[in-house]
């Protein structure tokens, strides 16, 4: 592999290529005149799958390539199109300083250069649906998410119980959901005031967050009341999370209520093969509120 020089595409976008294979002797290509047709096209969706569906398939009528891959690690986002082969090139993707991520290209054999210039050239016409694209998801992602303790928000929930319910059903996938709740929370209100309640939460959730696994979802229900989604999980391994859970918050201690400990209690259920999303939230939920009348601080299983 070997290192491309850096390329400017306009006065306000900028391609860095990071690695391409070259070959001795290529002669760069043309200047490519369909750049403002292929803006064209890539404007018509906002999704960001289908700019990059639209995206690959309008490039191969222009180089033979075998896989796309799209990053952004800021906004969590790697999406691959295609096979993964061997030989790569990858461009770095910035407006105005504002980095939109990283875009590259595979197959078997190496990229000619004037099969780079040319991609160079195209993808100049992704800079601008690119950021609409990003901006739009950045948008819905705000829109999901609970801005005092940064966990997803009821909406969020809904719409991801459901799927994952569906989708744990068609697949015959275990799915558990924890359920808990901030004991003796509106004392804390009632005695350090709702700044510190604020606070509380903000620790809870952020507690939570880091006791469970990347692949589980945190969701704030209302209130003190957080949900746990545990994609492929058995209600054994859903129970041994939520007492790492209730332990680890059992050892929080916070400046804005004195130092005094908080605790949460727990209810958990595994999905079973009736369930619809009401059935399963009602039956964790009873479990959460036996937790709580028998003496909180605890996890209870349904």
């Amino acid at each position: 592999m070997t290192t491309a020089p850096r390329l400017m595409s306009n006065d306000f976008s900028t391609l860095y290529p990071i690695t391409g294979g070259l070959l001795p002797g290529d002669d760069k290509a043309p200047p490519i005149t369909g750049t403002l047709e292929l803006t064209q096209v890539l404007q018509t969706t906002l999704d960001l799958d289908e700019l990059l569906t639209i995206l690959m398939q309008e490039l191969k009528t222009h180089v033979t390539f075998d896989g796309l891959r799209y990053s952004n690690s800021a906004l969590c986002i790697d999406l691959s199109k295609g096979e993964i082969a061997r030989h790569s090139v990858t461009y770095k993707l910035t407006i105005q300083d504002h980095v939109l991520g990283e875009i590259g290209f595979t197959r078997s054999r190496k990229f000619r250069s004037a099969e780079m210039h040319l991609l160079e050239n195209l993808l100049a016409a992704l800079i601008y649906p690119l950021r609409n694209s990003l901006e739009y998801q950045r948008v819905l992602h705000q829109a999901l998410i609970d801005p005092l303790t940064g966990a997803n928000n009821r909406a969020a929930m809904d719409m991801v119980l459901q799927r994952e319910v569906e989708l744990a059903r068609r697949n015959k996938q275990p799915l558990s959901v924890l359920l808990l709740d901030i004991d003796f929370f509106k004392l804390v209100n009632d005695t350090y005031g709702h700044s510190a309640g604020d606070l509380c939460l903000q620790a809870v959730a952020g507690c939570v967050q880091d006791s469970i696994r990347g692949s589980d979802l945190l969701f704030r229900c209302g209130g003190e009341e957080f949900l746990v989604l545990l994609s492929q999980t058995r209600q054994d391994g859903a129970t041994l999370l939520a007492e790492r859970v209730r332990q680890n918050v059992a050892e929080l201690t916070l400046k804005a209520t004195g130092g005094e400990r908080i605790s949460v209690s727990l209810g958990v259920s595994e999905m079973l093969g009736e369930d619809t999303v009401q059935s399963l939230f009602e039956r964790t939920d009873k479990a959460l509120y036996k937790a709580k009348r028998t003496g909180r601080n605890k996890v209870e299983v349904l």
